[in-house]
């Protein structure tokens, strides 16, 4: 049954093969391999909290799938989720570079504060034995930058380069950490001149999209945006950042809603696209559609201060004061990434001030 079930998959039908290994388990439930195999169909089949649940299940009577859980959770940018479990994995496999790596990626992603300086504990020894492994070296520079060692991150960015010149990782880096010391000039440059070296790598066209909004040289990162996308139709980072970009300037609202709607195609449970698309009908005043978009976004994404704060707006603008000021409060406990706190302070002020009004 599991070869069958190992075809199933191969020619795409996953619900058959989630029959056939359901089948299986209920008659060998410490089949390991066949948990292990479940958990894929399931994903296949469009069921990833199935799956999720399926491995949480299973790795409480065996630790060994705590590393497929950690990748699962990784597949779905669940990052608390993957870091804490891929710390677990990495007890029981102290040795395993690769699972301190992932650890690092899921740290780095998560926002977590420290997540920078365990990252470079983990990678600095990786980093001594292979010195010159351009992976190591583009995660140590992006653990330098997100732990605000900026000058170390772009020496590591510039060796990267010098070690790796066929790889667009290093101008990628060194291009983010010149961003992130606000030297915006030297950064569009870094990219520019990639450019003519990976025509074809809209990563760099995406990064200089970024940079220009970060400047509010809107003008100029949309056009770099739609360059991606009529490059990459399916590239859903520049399609949802350039639909969020319009939405929140109220531009072009329902054409906003349709980039973002093509980002959560490619990623149907990306909780960032689904923010975005909560937050452009929240300002083309489809309340009811933001509604449900934004509460799906923020329980999916409870940790982040930009999607709680998006939820408040929301509530507030509801005269729901008291679900308003519940979210300001998460987001002030939140990660505090890419919102002003003093604000949120002020409204979550202004909800408990209406609330009381209403008792």
């Amino acid at each position: 049954e599991l070869t069958l079930a190992r075809v199933y998959l191969r020619t795409g039908a996953a619900d058959k093969a989630v029959t056939v290994l359901n089948r299986l388990i209920e008659t060998e439930p410490e089949q390991a391999e066949a948990v292990a195999l479940l958990a894929e169909a399931l994903e296949d089949a469009g069921r990833p909290a199935d799956a999720v649940s399926l491995l949480e299940e299973a790795v409480r009577t065996q630790p060994a799938f705590m590393s497929p859980l950690a990748e699962l959770y990784e597949r779905q940018e669940r990052w608390e989720d993957a870091a804490a479990a891929y710390e677990k994995a990495v007890v029981r496999n102290p040795r395993s570079a690769e699972l301190k790596m992932r650890l690092a990626i899921a740290l780095l992603s998560s926002g977590r504060a420290g997540g920078g300086g365990r990252a470079l504990e983990l990678l600095e020894p990786i980093r001594e034995a292979r010195p010159a492994d351009p992976r190591v070296l583009y995660l140590v520079a992006q653990a330098q930058r997100t732990a605000g060692k900026l000058e170390a991150a772009e020496q590591t960015a510039r060796v990267l380069i010098t070690v790796a010149p066929s790889l667009v990782s290093g101008p990628y880096a060194l291009a983010q950490i010149l961003s992130d010391r606000e030297q915006y000039a030297e950064a569009i440059k870094v990219l520019e001149e990639a450019c003519t070296h990976f025509p074809q790598d809209v990563s760099l066209r995406f990064e200089m999209g970024a940079i220009y909004e970060r400047q509010k040289r809107y003008a100029e990162a949309e056009r770099q945006f739609r360059d991606v996308i009529a490059r990459d139709p399916v590239h859903g980072p520049a399609l949802n950042y350039l639909g969020y970009m319009l939405a929140d300037r109220g531009e072009h609202l329902e054409e906003a809603i349709g980039f973002i709607n093509r980002a959560l195609q490619v990623e149907p449970d990306n909780g960032s696209y689904l923010d975005s698309l909560g937050w452009a009908y929240f300002k083309a005043n489809r309340l009811d559609l933001a509604e449900t978009t934004l509460r799906k976004a923020a329980a999916q994404r409870l940790t982040s201060s930009a999607v709680q704060d998006h939820l408040g707006e929301l509530l507030f603008r509801l005269g729901r004061y008291d679900e308003a000021a519940s979210a300001w409060e998460r987001a002030l406990a939140g990660d505090g990434a890419e919102v002003d706190g003093a604000a949120i302070q002020r409204k979550l002020q202004a909800a408990r001030a209406r609330g009381k009004g209403r008792r």
